[in-house]
């Protein structure tokens, strides 16, 4: 794994990471320009092929999947890391984020179930005919709907969107890290989002202890919340 681009001057209390194959580099290099205008420390790393719970297309190399790459870093830096698919752009300074290790956040993320208005919506164009003419219209539906929530008389349960995740160096926050590369090895056809959560949900038994904060959907937006304001981007 090799660093691509970096920047590790400033003042900051996290370190942005993110991972490419060399068939994405534009996007990295989209990437590291957004960060670049917003002068935030990243380091964004090359790496020669991905494992198949990141994408279809990948390999069996269990190196190169995402719990394994970020356990990695950890070997050599000891604050917190935020976590970005590469195809992810900043818009805004994430200001939350630099407040998390005085709360002493473990982990952090978007879950659809902690969300009352995760309804995502995307383009539906018709042809109108009117009076002999054809009108082209665009219309917005609903496409993207997670009709659960969590309850407050029960346990926590976590559907994630993993394109963004923090994850602090701590033992618990560790712990997430190495059960989840785990179950990847066990189910390693399996999205690496889909064991994440089903890590969480079921196989750990310290999830009490987790300091978790839920993401706000700005932090990780996707196209179809049209009304979201982003702060950090999936376009």
């Amino acid at each position: 794994m090799k660093i691509y681009k970096e920047i590790n001057s400033n003042e900051q209390n996290f370190l942005i990471i993110s991972f490419f194959t060399k068939n994405f580099i534009s996007k990295a290099s989209r990437l590291a320009n957004s960060l670049d205008q917003l002068n935030l420390n990243y380091k964004i790393f090359e790496i020669p092929e991905i494992h198949f719970s990141k994408s279809n297309k990948g390999t069996s190399n269990i190196n190169y999947c995402m719990p394994k790459l970020i356990l990695d870093i950890f070997k050599d830096t000891k604050i917190p890391l935020l976590y970005v698919d590469s195809d992810i752009v900043f818009k805004k300074k994430p200001e939350l984020l630099f407040s998390f290790a005085e709360k002493k956040i473990d982990f952090a993320i978007y879950n659809f179930i902690e969300d009352t208005d995760n309804e995502g919506y995307l383009p539906f164009k018709v042809n109108i005919r009117v009076n002999d003419k054809i009108i082209p219209k665009e219309f917005f539906i609903t496409k993207v709907s997670v009709p659960l929530l969590n309850s407050a008389n029960y346990e926590k349960q976590m559907l994630t969107a993993g394109a963004v995740a923090y994850f602090s160096n701590t033992k618990l926050a560790i712990n997430l890290l190495e059960r989840w590369l785990e179950n990847i090895k066990r189910f390693p056809r399996a999205v690496d989002d889909q064991t994440l959560d089903y890590t969480f949900n079921i196989d750990l038994n310290e999830k009490k202890k987790l300091n978790v904060y839920w993401l706000p959907k700005n932090y990780c937006r996707y196209s179809f919340w049209i009304f979201t304001d982003p702060v950090i981007n999936h376009p």
